[in-house]
This record gives C-alpha cells, structure tokens and sequence, in this order.
C-alpha cells in the first residue's frame, strides 16, 4: 500500500505540476496576445474605423460612375437629336450674310401674289438674346414699300408668318390711292432674325 499511495501523491504531484506549466504558458500566450493586440492590431484598427466612413462614400461614388457609363447610350443619342435639332433651328436662322437670300425671299412671296413692291430695305438690326455674354441672334427689320390689295396683302402676310424663316409683321400702314379703288399702298416693316456667331 506504501507503494500505491507513494504513487498517487507523486502523480498528484506531477499533475499539479503540469497544470502550473500548462497555466503558466497559458498566462504567457495570454501576454503575448494582448500585447500584439495592444501594440499591433489596435492602432491598425484604428486606421480601419478611419478609412472605413472613406470606403463607404467611395462605393458611393463608384455606384454613381457606374450607373452614368450605362446612361452614355442615352446621352449620346440625345446629344445627336440635340445636335439635329440646332441644324433645324440654324436653317431657320441664317446669318447675317444672308440677307439677301431674306430679301429675295419676301420678292418671292411678294410676285406670289401679284404685289408690287416699289422698295424693300433693311433697317437698322435690332439686338438680340445674350448667352453667356455673347449675343447669340438678332433681328433685322426689313421695310417694304408696296402697292397691293386687301386680298393679296392678306395672303402675303400669311405666306410670311408661314414661312420656314423666323419672321414677324412689326408694323404695317395702309394708305388709299385716288388712281385705283382696289390697290392701296403699303408700307410693311418685317422683321426677320439672324444668327450673329457663326
């Protein structure tokens, strides 16, 4: 029995002795683990909370590119139905070299309707809409004296207001004649517009 008890306390012995080296390494791991912690993880955490508000707007900004490289389809077909439109409008514009293709124009629409035009000329250019600091059209008034009746005139002023150029009756003065009951003078002021850039 000496013998057995000898044992069993030189094991008991020996097991706590194993516990202290098992709790001693566990108290050292334990060290080394909160002193990597303290010394390396946490400022390294640290500059993670900072740049993680960064990342967050980043996608933002990443998901707003995205969904604008999609929409360039959409963009580019726009921009050509603007750029279609612009030609349209210039074509009704002309510039200002053009004033005579206006003149010739109104002499057109004017034998049209059998008038007779006794004078047409431009008067001084009225200014027109700024953008951005640079006039972008103006309008010339053009005079036309002419000797026309009721009906004829009527069609006239019509065939100018329906034209393809941008053209507006500014003013329009009608005298009687003794000569000819049915033919009266005119005198019309028509002001048509231009493109100043060009």
């Amino acid at each position: 029995m000496d013998k057995s008890k000898v044992d069993i306390t030189n094991i008991t012995k020996l097991i706590k002795g194993k516990n202290r080296v098992l709790g001693l390494f566990v108290l050292v791991i334990a060290i080394i683990l909160a002193a990597y912690f303290y010394f390396f993880l946490k400022p390294e955490i640290g500059s993670l909370w900072k740049v993680l508000p960064k990342v967050g707007a980043l996608n933002k900004d990443i998901k707003k590119v995205n969904k604008q490289i999609d929409s360039i389809g959409e963009l580019k077909a726009r921009i050509a139905d603007l750029k279609e439109k612009v030609g349209q409008y210039e074509s009704r514009l002309p510039t200002k070299k053009e004033i005579s293709s206006i003149l010739n124009h109104l002499s057109a629409l004017a034998s049209e309707e059998h008038i007779k035009i006794t004078g047409i000329r431009e008067l001084e250019t009225i200014k027109g809409e700024m953008q951005e600091g640079e006039q972008v059209y103006s309008g010339v008034p053009i005079e036309i004296d002419m000797k026309s009746g009721y009906h004829q005139l009527g069609k006239f002023i019509s065939g100018i207001e329906n034209s393809d150029r941008l053209m507006k009756i500014d003013d329009l003065e009608i005298k009687s004649t003794s000569e000819n009951l049915t033919e009266h003078d005119v005198k019309l002021i028509v002001s048509s517009f231009v493109l100043v850039k060009e």
